[in-house]
């Protein structure tokens, strides 16, 4: 299912870095965990799903206890083996991106190597998302790095085995 997914949360004091703003890491948490949902409901098995790189994270606009933050995720990119998902983070009081994200996932077989997943995105998904799909491509490609192999090329560690 290619529709988009949506979390919502509300910043609370023990979100906070030192800065009485929201942790990075507490917003990557989020950020990859609306990702992961995503690619469960397009394939339906979570143990058939590991995360393998976050591309980039992207702080826009500072974020502050009390607001409620919109984090929205939707398939950028399929390549054989690999899902890409474009993620961002909304202020719900004003719909002004704050953060985002691309994170890539890799389905595996019953042993925990990779596997082609047999799908692609249909023409007009693209072309509806297509600043996503871009940004996807090219990330997934190494951002422009020709020695860095494609994600579907790596090799990875099976869950629970690192």
């Amino acid at each position: 299912m290619l529709e988009q997914t949506t979390l919502c949360h509300l910043i609370k004091p023990a979100d906070l870095n030192h800065h009485g703003t929201l942790f990075a890491g507490t917003m990557a948490a989020w950020l990859i965990e609306a990702c992961f949902v995503s690619v469960v409901r397009l394939l339906g098995r979570p143990e058939d799903i590991v995360c393998t790189r976050v591309h980039d994270m992207e702080f826009r606009e500072p974020l502050r206890p009390g607001e409620v933050i919109d984090i929205c995720a939707r398939v950028a990119h399929l390549g054989g083996r690999s899902i890409t998902v474009h993620a961002s983070a909304r202020k719900g009081a004003t719909g002004k991106e704050a953060v985002t994200i691309l994170t890539t996932f890799v389905t595996l077989d019953a042993s925990g190597k990779p596997r082609a997943h047999g799908m692609s995105l249909p023409a007009d998904y693209i072309a509806a998302n297509g600043h996503i799909h871009e940004l996807a491509r090219r990330a997934v490609a190494g951002s422009a790095d020709a020695a860095t192999p494609s994600q579907d090329d790596r090799p990875t560690t099976p869950p629970g085995s690192a």
